[in-house]
């Protein structure tokens, strides 16, 4: 009433007042009246603030979900279509024009209530409805790995349309990321903490404003925005072939205004248009079989002998226990298909699917599909142009770390994780090999090896159309201090950089590059994921990480996997393969050699991986998943022209 008096009938305030009430209706039961409510505060506010204004978005959600309780499924439908359209609007108004990536990661973060809403509302209320089961798809292809996108387009338009002051903005980014790189592994050496702390502090600032302005510049250039369409993605599968979008998402109901534990969910699109949801379970179930069958995929076979069969056992095992929960449901769905495009979410963007199991079949899933990996459906709209490479293919390998003894065995690892960064590095003789053998395979490449494979070959690149690199990688995972932290290396990332490096996980992994020698206290050969991402690769056609844990990083549930991947989709390589775990020295010579063989021949870029993979399978010498399963193609799955 005093908001009536004083502001007036049509004012937001008054309609907020007027819609919180209708909620406290809704708590009690007493729908018809909360109705009246909602539809009263909502009139107001498309007079007042207009159609297509964030706050008419979330009265006409909140209506739907008051029509949800009340069981009316059309009416629901119907509005939550309508604020999840006007939710879209506003959301690509704002990723393409304003913000660094922390502020369009908030921004969509409060969109994450409907996105449940619209799963929810398919599979527990209106499983057979096919409006619904097509809201529930959009508004995931919509949302599910946004951020990253928008950025991406952000870099890539302005790539397009370089002109020295946006030339400068890249270099001056560029030199912050590295300097904030350097200073997160160096500690702070003879300077005070508290100077260290607030030179990092000045330095994440400056790269906020510097993305932010990016983001300004691009909005100039920016045409309008493709839409996001089940029928327009659906028009760029093969024929052959069908999207697998997992999601997770937390249930809710509408009558009690609860939410549930989240769950996974996975949604089968067709190229005829034909849509299937499913709900495949509780997430926290699903998360503890993938952790229990990483643990039995990443141990080299060598290293476990007297127990080998029982290994290999449980190996099996834990892989069809997995894919009885998270593939077996979506099979009917997928007769006719040959090459799955699967767009991971959570946890399952660490996993092989290759190496799934078929218990029934006594199949490995790559036996049966050629898989393709994405961040989400919505990927395969911006594949439609490529852009031209601008310089020959660049190759660095078998890096020199200092004298230290050489890796040796099949089962000797190109990796190095929080654990083992004091030790950093060995030479890699198979990485020499696999570099030498790709020599005629890569002809006009430029090939650096030794002393000469340092970062500084990378600073400068314009968009090779291959960048192979096989290193030792590392991931640092975002553990806990000690009580008695190790000194060295391990110490001064534990006690004092710990805090920064826990911040960005894009600091977190990494390639160790000539010059990298943590027992030394070098770290200045390191190309950190943050780095990575400043790279300019719009044009390049494939990179190739042949190290270990390329693949890996801190998961975000929607947004992917922080860490190199997400890195260099950012730079803006068109496809990837990386690894998934402590990739074994001399496998992935071996298989580094035929793909790229197979790649000379004209083989798509997933499907090359796939016969590769499948001859170590079939072989006598790495036919276990340790040894081939690791390696994941992502992105553009298609043939291209070597130069």
């Amino acid at each position: 009433a005093i908001r009536k008096e004083a502001l007036g009938e049509k004012h937001p305030d008054t309609a907020q007042s007027l819609h919180n009430l209708g909620f406290l209706y809704y708590a009690q039961g007493r729908y018809d009246a909360a109705i009246r409510l909602y539809q009263q505060a909502l009139a107001i506010n498309k007079e007042v603030l207009g159609e297509k204004h964030p706050d008419t978005a979330t009265f006409l959600n909140n209506l739907a979900g008051l029509r949800w309780a009340t069981g009316d499924i059309p009416q629901t439908l119907a509005l939550l279509k309508q604020g999840t359209d006007i939710q879209e609007i506003n959301l690509a108004i704002f990723l393409n024009q304003i913000g660094d990536e922390n502020r369009k990661q908030a921004y969509i973060n409060t969109l994450t209530g409907t996105t449940y809403w619209t799963i929810s509302l398919h599979l527990n209320s209106a499983a057979d409805n096919p409006q619904a089961a097509e809201l529930a798809l959009t508004t995931i292809l919509r949302r599910k790995g946004r951020v990253l996108d928008a950025l991406g387009n952000t870099v890539a338009l302005l790539r397009q349309r370089l002109n020295p002051a946006i030339q400068s903005t890249f270099d001056d980014l560029g030199a912050r990321r590295s300097r904030l790189a350097s200073l997160s592994f160096q500690g702070p050496g003879q300077l005070p903490p508290e100077v260290f702390k607030q030179e990092l502090a000045t330095l994440n600032q400056q790269i906020q404003q510097l993305e932010s302005q990016l983001s300004s510049q691009s909005a100039e250039f920016r045409a309008e925005n493709q839409p996001i369409t089940i029928g327009a993605v659906q028009k760029l599968l093969p024929k052959d072939g069908a999207l697998v979008e997992y999601i997770v998402y937390e249930p809710y109901d509408p009558k009690i205004n609860k939410w549930g534990k989240p769950r996974y969910a996975a949604y089968v699109l067709l190229p005829n248009g034909n849509i299937k949801g499913v709900d495949l379970g509780d997430g926290a179930e699903i998360d503890q079989l993938i952790a229990v069958w990483r643990t039995t995929l990443n141990t080299p076979p060598g290293k476990i002998l007297p127990f080998q069969k029982r290994a290999e056992r449980e190996q099996k095992n834990a892989g069809a226990a997995l894919e009885e929960k998270i593939f077996a449901p979506l099979r009917p769905y997928l007769k006719n298909a040959q090459h799955l495009l699967v767009a991971p979410d959570s946890q399952l963007n660490l996993i092989p699917f290759a190496a799934l199991p078929d218990g029934a079949e006594s199949r490995y899933l790559i036996q049966d599909y050629q898989l393709t990996f994405l961040t989400s459906g919505r990927d395969l709209l911006k594949l439609q142009n490529p852009a031209p490479s601008r310089s020959p293919s660049l190759v660095l390998g078998n890096p020199d770390y200092g004298a230290q003894a050489p890796a040796k065995g099949k089962d000797a690892e190109r990796s190095a994780d929080i654990g083992k960064l004091d030790w950093c590095c060995s030479p890699l003789p198979g990485a020499q090999a696999e570099v030498e053998a790709l020599r005629p395979l890569l002809p006009g490449a430029n090939i650096y090896t030794g002393a000469e494979a340092g970062v500084d070959k990378l600073e400068s690149i314009k968009a090779p159309p291959i960048l192979h690199l096989a290193a030792h990688g590392f991931f640092l995972p975002d553990n806990p201090p000690p009580a008695d932290p190790k000194p060295g290396l391990t110490g001064n990332l534990q006690e004092t950089l710990k805090p920064d490096l826990r911040d960005n996980p894009l600091l977190r992994s990494g390639l160790a590059l000539t010059g990298f020698n943590p027992r030394e206290n070098k770290y200045g050969g390191a190309l950190t994921a943050l780095e990575a991402t400043t790279l300019d690769l719009w044009g390049t056609k494939l990179v190739v990480l042949s190290a270990c844990q390329t693949g890996v990083g801190d998961v975000r549930t929607g947004e992917g996997v922080y860490g190199l991947r997400r890195a260099f989709v950012l730079a803006g390589a068109e496809s990837q393969v990386m690894s998934l775990w402590n990739v074994s020295d001399q496998g992935a010579q071996s298989l580094m050699v035929k793909y790229y063989q197979k790649l000379r021949q004209g083989v798509g870029r997933s499907e090359a991986l796939r016969r590769a993979q499948l001859e170590m399978l079939q072989g006598e010498e790495y036919p276990n998943p340790y040894y081939w399963a690791a390696f994941t193609p992502s992105g553009d799955w298609s043939p291209f022209q070597f130069n």
